[in-house]
């Protein structure tokens, strides 16, 4: 696998083809069958990044492509000089297998909320999110279509397209048996393959609901702040969904510079965590969102499904569904009762006002405060970033006049491993791995100091 990865770094990430992705593709289908699902979601992710990029994609850059392999080099490492020991928690969590015959294991699905979206590609889909209460595991299906394709594919039609001999609204508001479960590549479940066997609605029995889903609720904003760097440390990435248990809901807040709405959540400590709902005068759902969030009444509202999302160095919270205290509410798809909305009727009134103050908001963007890390790390990978690009790995005098800089900073700050990984590149004739290592001291120490959303007393 390493002679793959440092092929890419001497051929210049800009000159990345078809052919390259394809392999890293192929090279995901290998080590899925030597049972590493770690490595081969890393794998995949990667060829993913590198089709996207090949087709243009302005979302992805050099940057994300050397920072990916970057984490592959370091989780080959780690894989190459771990002992017995270690070496079932880095391989990854293996999904069950099902057998053919009548004996094959069922799936209990409790719904957790629904999410529809649209990809920067133009790709749109519906993904249902739901909870195994046997294996205490979340399982997530999507259904979508890439740009173009199938245009009677939309927000509406998924809700109610045909889904294991149900449909998407119906699983979303009863207990499932799935028999007969599929997964595909991703480690979601298959649209094909399987039926619900039985069913129920939740109203027969929510309070059993409620009890189910408290076992993956967080009550503890410190202990969500702990589980997030431990992710962050082992994966470079967190979980895509939580379930929150807040001890108080604040009113929604707008935030004219950043364009959004923000709801403050109070765990028993009296901490905080921020949910944030982007908004836009050309988006109606996330205007309809808002409306929903302001009209449903605080203490109906006993626990929370958030979608948390990585962007760049900061993780946000995003809501996607409500568990009340009688009824699951999707706020993509349920209803309210209609009722005065203040808020609405305020967001109307400014929005033509925010929208053109996104100058501002530029300007604010670029007069914010670095970290410790941004100022060390963000001049390192632009010159990591140019070197493997091009391909040509040996840094020019002003690149090593900027890396003796970023060095002295370094030290200055107590950062022996990254000082002592600059000198490599003045010093010694660079390598592949040389670059590919520092990346990644870079990724952990802008990781460490992510900024979350939460604030403690």
């Amino acid at each position: 696998m390493n002679p793959i990865h440092y092929l890419y770094m001497y051929q210049g990430l800009s000159q990345l083809e078809h052919f390259s992705a394809n392999r890293m593709h192929l090279a995901n289908t290998l080590v899925r069958s030597q049972h590493l699902p770690r490595l081969a979601m890393q794998l995949r992710q990667l060829s993913g990044q590198m089709h996207d990029f090949i087709k243009g994609d302005n979302h992805i850059d050099e940057r994300q492509l050397l920072v990916s392999l970057a984490e592959l080099s370091a989780y080959l490492y780690q894989l190459q000089h771990s002992d017995a020991t270690q070496l079932p928690k880095l391989r990854g969590k293996l999904r069950h297998t099902y057998d053919t015959d009548d004996n094959r294991a069922d799936l209990i699905l409790l719904p957790l909320g629904a999410r529809w979206w649209l990809s920067h590609a133009k790709a749109r889909g519906l993904t249902l999110y739901f909870y195994e209460p046997n294996e205490d595991q979340i399982i997530e299906f999507t259904q979508a279509r890439a740009q173009a394709q199938d245009l009677n594919f939309n927000k509406q039609t998924a809700w109610y397209n045909a889904v294991w001999l149900s449909t998407a609204q119906n699983l979303m508001n009863q207990f499932s048996t799935l028999a007969n479960p599929r997964f595909n590549d991703h480690g979601g479940l298959a649209v094909t393959g399987s039926k619900v066997r039985d069913h129920s609605s939740l109203n027969d029995d929510f309070a059993g609901y409620l009890n189910s889903v408290k076992k993956l609720a967080v009550d503890d904003w410190q202990h969500l702040q702990q589980r997030w760097l431990q992710q962050l440390m082992d994966n470079g990435t967190v979980n895509e969904i939580v379930v929150l248990n807040p001890a108080k809901i604040g009113s929604l807040q707008v935030d004219e510079i950043e364009q959004c709405v923000w709801w403050p959540l109070a765990d028993q400590n009296n901490n905080q965590v921020r949910l944030r709902v982007n908004w836009n005068a050309n988006d109606q759902q996330s205007i309809d969102t808002i409306d929903k969030l302001e009209r449903i009444d605080s203490y109906l509202i006993q626990m929370i499904v958030a979608q948390v999302s990585m962007i760049e160095n900061t993780i946000e919270l995003t809501p996607i569904s409500l568990i009340l205290s009688d009824h699951l509410f999707h706020l993509d798809y349920s209803r309210v009762p209609t009722k005065k909305n203040t808020l609405k009727a305020l967001l109307t009134g400014q929005i033509s006002k925010l929208m053109s103050k996104k100058r501002r908001l530029v300007e604010v963007e670029s007069t914010k405060v670095l970290t410790l890390s941004q100022l060390i790390c963000e001049p390192i990978l632009s010159v990591l970033d140019s070197l493997s690009a091009s391909g040509r790995l040996q840094p020019t005098e002003m690149q090593i006049k900027q890396l003796r800089q970023q060095h002295r900073l370094a030290q200055d700050a107590g950062l022996s491993l990254l000082a002592t990984n600059i000198e490599c590149f003045y010093k010694r004739r660079v390598e592949a791995k040389d670059i590919l290592q520092l990346t990644y001291l870079c990724k952990i120490l802008l990781l460490l100091e992510a900024e979350l959303p939460l604030s403690f007393n």
